[in-house]
């Protein structure tokens, strides 16, 4: 269960981190930016800079990734899941203002 739970905040942290900052350099809004460019009507960028825009939808893919990432080298799924513990008191401490 404990398992769960890690990989759990992994994969939100990672959703996180695509779908809402900017991150190190810029380079995740620069991601989103890059799929933004010339997005047609159709086709997989699209598809993909949708997903971007929603962190439900980014953090399903996420899970999926955070288990096999689990299983090849888990120190780095408890990482992401320590980095989420911070952004959830923040948000807790911050709602009551």
């Amino acid at each position: 269960m404990t398992e769960v739970l890690i990989i759990g905040l992994a994969a939100y942290r990672m959703a996180f981190f695509l779908t809402q900052e900017d991150g190190p350099f810029a380079v995740f809004s620069k991601i989103r930016d890059l799929l933004r460019v010339n997005v047609d009507t159709k086709g997989i960028r699209l598809e993909i800079f949708l997903v971007l825009q929603c962190i439900w939808c980014t953090s399903v893919w996420m899970t999926f990734l955070a288990v096999g990432l689990w299983f090849l080298e888990p120190w780095l799924v408890r990482i992401l899941a320590a980095m989420t513990i911070p952004i959830i008191i923040d948000n807790a401490s911050n709602r009551h203002e």
